[in-house]
């Protein structure tokens, strides 16, 4: 993406016209603006109400992730959930990623899918055979490059599943080597 650094003011955007406007920089927007980009003479606005937090160490480094859940309110939308059955309809706050990435800046660097019952599900209410997860689990191993060895020590705990993985994407998926304190 040749202007993927191109930070621009809502001034400087006033007259300015795009053949794509991707409203959000989460995990989903920064993908869809991605794959445009890769075509020839496209131009596209990614819109993000956060910043760019790229370069924070509580982005970068998994373990830092706490840090920034409790002293970055900049970077995080803090939304009240309805009231919850279970906990005498008591609120929650569910803090989001309010920053380029979206929640994905802020949940320790963790990848995590949903199990085959749920796809079908989807694919049973919307009518849609495409939400099966026999069809949505190739398109998840085409993003992935999976590194199925697991932490020492951790062997007992973690049993890499190859054939559920893709090997050769552009996202690396793995088991950390290094646990954290947080729970």
């Amino acid at each position: 993406m040749s202007n993927a650094q191109n930070i621009m003011s809502c001034d400087a955007l006033q007259d300015a016209t795009f053949d794509y406007v991707i409203c959000g920089g989460g995990t989903a927007g920064c993908v869809i603006a991605s794959r445009l980009a890769a075509l020839p003479g496209v131009s596209i606005l990614l819109i993000e109400a956060g910043r760019d937090s790229g370069v924070k160490p509580e982005v970068l480094i998994p373990g830092m992730y706490i840090d920034q859940l409790r002293n970055d309110t900049e970077a995080l939308w803090e939304l009240p959930t309805v009231p919850q059955k279970e906990l005498n309809d008591r609120k929650l706050i569910f803090l989001r990623g309010k920053q380029l990435g979206g929640s994905s800046a802020v949940n320790y660097m963790a990848m995590a899918r949903g199990p085959a019952a749920d796809y079908d599900h989807w694919a049973k209410v919307t009518g849609d055979e495409s939400w099966e997860w026999k069809n949505v689990l190739p398109l998840m191993k085409e993003l992935e490059s999976f590194v199925p060895t697991a932490p020492p020590g951790m062997e007992k705990f973690v049993t890499p599943v190859p054939d559920a993985h893709g090997f050769d994407g552009p996202i690396a998926i793995g088991f950390g080597e290094a646990g954290s304190n947080v729970s």
